[in-house]
């Protein structure tokens, strides 16, 4: 489920903020990464809920420490895939 929701966000995020990832700001990344993660709660939260039969606060605070982790994952990868991906498109062309 986060690999398609990656998926979606990012084509949303692109065609709204542009193709040119080398030239993002930190604070782009950040935007980026916090609306991915918030997405990603918005769609697998209830059905943690529902699986697990327990109540949103119980189920938020057991998401919470992997939220937080993926949040720092997902601006570190992103910005490395978009330098090395720049590299080597340059490097090509």
């Amino acid at each position: 489920m986060a690999m398609c929701w990656n998926y979606v966000y990012n084509l949303g995020f692109d065609k709204k903020f542009g193709h040119n990832r080398i030239e993002r700001s930190f604070k782009m990344r950040i935007a980026h990464g916090l609306g991915l993660e918030l997405g990603l709660i918005g769609v697998t939260l209830p059905i943690i809920m529902w699986f697990l039969q327990l109540d949103f606060w119980t189920a938020f605070m057991m998401d919470f420490g992997i939220i937080i982790l993926f949040l720092i994952y997902a601006i570190f990868y992103n910005w490395c895939y978009d330098v090395i991906r720049a590299r080597i498109v340059c490097a090509y062309e």
